[in-house]
């Protein structure tokens, strides 16, 4: 199985991991409206909230 390539980091490949969740049906669906309306996959959005949350680097606290 190919590695598939997301974003940059060392080498030019980022590394992923897939992550299964349990969600309320109002939140996939408030997602998945979202992600349709700005052309953005749902992946990132919630990469994004997580970097967020956790206070990783490349996430931008004060951005809305």
């Amino acid at each position: 199985m190919a590695k598939k390539e997301v974003g940059t980091q060392k080498g030019g490949i980022e590394r992923v991991r897939k992550v299964f969740a349990i969600v309320p049906e109002d939140v996939y669906k408030a997602l998945k409206h979202h992600s349709v309306e700005h052309d953005i996959e749902m992946r990132e959005i919630v990469a994004e909230a997580l970097r967020r949350y956790l206070g990783l680097k490349g996430g931008d606290k004060d951005k809305k």
